[in-house]
């Protein structure tokens, strides 16, 4: 039995192009910034999509932890106003965040499981998503 990791499961579950932000864009019929909506149309979702791929049978575990870590970011994304770039060893403000910094940083947390550090002019840095 394969183990999923976060990444897999966004790719599988939401697209290996889709970011947060686009997906919270996308999303009708309900607030992109209520974790409760977007979870349960997210667990609608990766449901078909598991029954289509796998033919059924039990859904693996960790897709439930990495539901909630994709509603985490998809909520985090629509409630942004404009997302900044930090220092990851001091929490200090440097900047706005580029779109592809904010992409780079979801990829990083996506992956490790951690605060989506990344390397910006040689410095530790993560996007923190500042809420309006």
């Amino acid at each position: 039995m394969s183990t999923w990791d976060a990444e897999g499961y966004w790719n599988a579950v939401l697209g290996p192009y889709e970011t947060p932000a686009k997906i919270a864009a996308n999303l009708v019929g309900f607030r992109a910034d209520d974790a409760r909506d977007v979870g349960d149309w997210l667990a609608r979702t990766d449901a078909l999509v598991w029954e289509r791929a796998a033919g059924g049978g039990p859904m693996p575990p960790e897709w439930a932890e990495h539901r909630a870590t994709a509603v985490a970011l998809i909520v985090s994304a629509a409630s942004a106003a404009s997302p900044t770039l930090c220092d990851y060893e001091t929490g200090e403000t440097i900047r706005e965040a580029t779109e592809q910094e904010m992409s780079d940083s979801i990829a990083q947390a996506l992956r490790d499981g951690g605060a989506g550090v990344i390397l910006v002019d040689g410095r530790s840095c993560y996007v923190e998503a500042v809420k309006s």
